[in-house]
């Protein structure tokens, strides 16, 4: 695969694969599709609940301007009226701390498995289930 397709593609479905199967066979949670209007929106849809998911691979060195994502997100979170998003990077080998908004409508998920400990991320296991 060419460089970009690599890294664009291939990685954020390779993500939304992982996330979906810890989600159905660790925390026993169905994750739905979602409808071609909200499709590049988030990834999936908590089902039976107005909760969605973005599932990440960011390399951990990735630096964003916060402000700006969480400006992004809102307005994406507003478009397809839901409740709640996780945005959930897969993979890390630091021990970072989830993030919360004020209003707690945005929680962005640093890790679900650590490669370091080889351990789940147990936080967010609990707050999730």
């Amino acid at each position: 695969l060419p460089p970009e397709l690599f890294n664009n593609i291939y990685k954020g479905a390779l993500g939304e694969e992982i996330g979906r199967f810890i989600f159905k066979n660790h925390l026993k949670i169905e994750l739905k599709e979602l409808s071609l209007d909200k499709y590049e929106l988030f990834d999936f849809k908590i089902k039976d609940k107005n909760v969605y998911v973005d599932f990440k691979h960011w390399k951990e060195e990735t630096k964003i301007d916060s402000k700006k994502q969480i400006e992004k997100i809102r307005k994406k979170l507003n478009t397809v009226n839901g409740e709640k998003v996780l945005i959930i990077n897969i993979l890390s080998s630091y021990n970072l701390k989830t993030i919360k908004t004020a209003d707690n409508k945005i929680i962005e998920v640093p890790y679900l498995w650590n490669s370091k400990t080889k351990q789940f991320n147990q936080e967010i296991l609990n707050l999730i289930s």
